[in-house]
């Protein structure tokens, strides 16, 4: 099926432009004109030109430009590598050429705006001899890492009792919602008479801080911090009772987003430690149940029941 690699950076920001390059070197038989190539990605990352007018694809053979068309298929068939670039080969590709695809043309493509360290693409070959598509690789990509904070999110449940330990989740996003460092040193509760700060923690992988506070009289209380770099961030209403209530307010996401288990990004660990960085107290993962083999299934309940937090974090199986 011939040879692909993909020349990249080591690793881009979220929504920052950068180079590609699909080198594919056709096989010993060669290729028939008419033969069509596709680079796929999955449905999350949005892959996209640098400007908008900017043309799809710069392509080569052997060094030389070559005028090829080039679809670019943002609902494709390859489920879930749904968004596709294919390459119609007007002319035949013989044995050892190289065919190289610039998307951009030269300005670059702008990376996902989704933080991520398991961006891939799937290359596959179709042949007017064989009617089915074939695999040619998977190639590797940047990994895309969140840019600077520009503001910050503190989450707790939304009950709490006077004298009683109450856990803030912390954290500082970048212009795309994803979480990224703190960028000055830790978070601080301003003064207030009804909240007092006991500890902070400190949790990488996502970056979060963790501030046990206790509130000293009861009354809607909304928690006020400094974040050093980032300025003032309110928490969220937390109505706080003099005695235990029967029932309490917690915060979470039965639907809450796909990993690789589905036609997402990655693994399942990271799924529940960005669920648990957000600040809920329950989450599960939606996956669509016809991706799962029976294999896959006993490594979603050992996952699952590895990322339950007794008295902080329920994790809900699903599928």
């Amino acid at each position: 099926m011939g040879v692909v690699t993909c020349e990249h950076e080591r690793q881009v920001i979220a929504g920052q432009v950068t180079d590609l390059c699909f080198v594919f070197e056709a096989p010993q038989h060669g290729l028939p004109a008419r033969s069509r190539l596709r680079i796929a990605w999955r449905w999350p990352f949005d892959w996209r030109p640098a400007h908008a007018q900017d043309p799809t694809a710069q392509l080569s053979i052997d060094g030389t430009d070559v005028d090829l068309p080039v679809a670019h298929v943002p609902r494709g068939a390859f489920d879930p590598w749904q968004h596709q670039l294919d390459i119609a080969l007007k002319v035949p590709l013989h044995a050892g050429q190289v065919l190289q695809i610039r998307p951009g043309c030269g300005n670059g493509w702008r990376a996902p705006t989704m933080a991520c360290d398991s961006v891939d693409f799937l290359i596959a070959l179709w042949q007017p001899e064989d009617p089915r598509w074939n695999l040619v690789g998977v190639t590797s990509a940047p990994v895309v890492v969140p840019g600077d904070g520009v503001c910050a999110v503190a989450v707790a449940g939304g009950d709490a009792v006077v004298g009683e330990g109450v856990d803030v989740h912390l954290r500082v996003e970048d212009e795309w919602g994803n979480t990224t460092v703190l960028p000055a040193g830790p978070p601080v509760l301003l003064p207030s008479e009804a909240v007092e700060q006991l500890d902070l923690r400190l949790e990488t992988q996502p970056d979060v801080a963790l501030l046990r506070l206790r509130f000293l009289q009861p009354g809607l209380q909304r928690p006020n911090f400094d974040v050093p770099g980032v300025g003032r961030v309110a928490g969220n209403a937390i109505q706080v009772h003099a005695e235990p209530p029967a029932l309490r307010l917690y915060f979470g996401d039965l639907h809450s987003g796909q990993s690789d288990v589905g036609c997402g990004a990655g693994s399942l660990t990271q799924h529940f430690r960005h669920a648990r960085a957000a600040g809920l107290q329950f989450a599960s993962q939606q996956a669509n149940d016809h991706y799962i083999t029976q294999a896959r299934w006993a490594s979603i309940r050992r996952d699952t029941a590895k990322a339950e937090r007794p008295g902080e974090f329920v994790a809900v199986l699903g599928c």
